[in-house]
């Protein structure tokens, strides 16, 4: 036991004589130094910054209350003076979208209350506006 313990200190003294302990960490990177701008440079470069960014559209959004019982009339008298109306010849009248979503939705209303009916053919068609007497009065003669 004695032996081996002489042999593992003198492999001890001989591997601390063979490798050096003068272990050096890195150094760490010196901050970087301020800028050294005048004001005026400063100033120029921010204004080309704010010239060179695009502005966004900028609008009033004023509030407009949708005026669905309206609509609901134009609809109706419309649809008692033609048989069939298409949802296109309805609202080539509304300029304003207010007055396009009033229709759109006046035309919703009736067709939930069993007024008229709405149909589109095809994807991206022009909605066809039927009476809904109009529909069943076709499907009795049909019969």
């Amino acid at each position: 036991m004695r032996e081996v313990v002489d042999v593992l200190e003198r492999r001890g003294e001989e591997r601390r004589n063979h490798f050096a302990r003068a272990f050096l960490p890195t150094q760490p990177t010196p901050p970087q130094a301020p800028l050294a701008l005048s004001l005026v440079e400063l100033l120029a470069a921010v204004d080309r910054v704010l010239r060179a960014a695009s502005r966004p559209d900028m609008h009033d959004v004023v509030p407009r209350a949708l005026d669905v019982p309206a609509a609901i009339e134009i609809i109706r008298a419309v649809i008692a003076v033609r048989a069939r109306s298409f949802l296109s010849e309805m609202i080539v009248h509304a300029r304003e979208p207010w007055q396009v979503l009033s229709m759109l939705l006046g035309l919703l209303e009736l067709a939930k209350l069993g007024e008229l009916r709405v149909q589109q053919p095809r994807p991206f068609s022009n909605v066809e506006i039927t009476p809904a007497s109009a529909t069943r009065d076709a499907a009795s003669e049909a019969a």
